[in-house]
């Protein structure tokens, strides 16, 4: 990725211009309203770009704390990439590695909604897993229990749904199944 960010060349108003374009999951304000009303936090982790992730995040009108690896602005039309959540034990070998937020998270629900390799090992802690993509393969894969997802609108009604269950459950745990 850092190699990719060196071929970039744009202006920030060019790189805002691009990112403008970039589109949010519809189905994603349900989610994180769902959340809310459980009094569930959210914090979006991605291994993708601060800049694009806060823009996106913005424009569509959500407040949301996020870590994504950090572009920086060198002038003219440079940019650096930098990790300030990277760790050298990290399994997933993520420029962010979403564990240590799993980790910071104990005592609290941690629901993992992904779909790629930055997911994997993050999966393995989480008490919900929603995957897609590359990430519902390695749950399947390394048998660990999930919901398949194709959308956020999905991971809102599995969420709900499990949020029931659990609701209705004395012990507190819930059995998860990939359906």
């Amino acid at each position: 990725l850092v190699r990719q960010i060196d071929l970039v060349r744009a202006t920030p108003e060019e790189m805002d211009d691009f990112v403008s374009r970039i589109d949010i999951d519809p189905g994603f304000e349900e989610f994180i309203a769902l959340c809310r009303r459980h009094g569930h936090a959210v914090t979006v982790v991605s291994d993708g770009l601060d800049r694009t992730v806060g823009a996106v995040l913005k424009r569509h009108g959500f407040d949301l704390p996020f870590r994504a690896n950090q572009l920086s602005w060198l002038g003219g039309d440079r940019w650096r990439l930098s990790f300030p959540h990277a760790r050298s034990d990290c399994r997933a070998l993520s420029g962010n590695c979403k564990c240590q937020f799993s980790d910071a998270a104990v005592g609290h629900v941690r629901v993992v909604v992904g779909d790629g390799r930055s997911d994997f090992c993050v999966s393995e802690r989480a008490d919900l897993v929603l995957a897609k993509g590359a990430l519902a393969r390695h749950c399947r894969a390394h048998e660990l229990p999930h919901y398949a997802i194709s959308s956020f609108d999905e991971a809102t009604t599995r969420f709900a749904a499990w949020i029931d269950e659990i609701a209705m459950t004395t012990s507190g745990q819930s059995e998860l199944r990939d359906e």
